[in-house]
């Protein structure tokens, strides 16, 4: 699980999704947002459209903190992340891609 320190908020969620600018992966889409602060930090969005049962919706949800905490790029700082898995993968491995994916796309500092 992702540290308490690096997650989102419900609140900051809601600002990151507001003010956020979109981006896509196959199974995934991310707002960020740049917040100046020498964190990055995540939150992850499971719809019931996607998963069903609240059991798959979590196991979905900690397979993206885990992909998210094990790609952090350590050149892009400041960021406000919200993942929103789109569609219901056949493999966890499928997601890890997704989020690399993304990371990479986040500007450098």
């Amino acid at each position: 699980m992702l540290k308490r320190s690096s997650r989102l908020r419900a609140g900051e969620v809601a600002v990151v999704v507001r003010q956020g600018k979109a981006l896509r992966a196959r199974f995934l889409s991310a707002k960020i947002l740049n917040h100046g602060s020498a964190t990055i930090r995540a939150a992850a969005v499971v719809p019931k459209s996607v998963a069903k049962t609240a059991v798959a919706r979590n196991r979905m949800r900690r397979a993206l903190y885990r992909a998210f905490a094990t790609h952090i790029p350590s050149s892009a700082k400041g960021f406000d992340i919200v993942f929103f898995l789109r569609t219901l993968p056949s493999d966890t491995t499928l997601i890890a891609q997704d989020v690399e994916t993304i990371l990479h796309l986040l500007p450098r500092s």
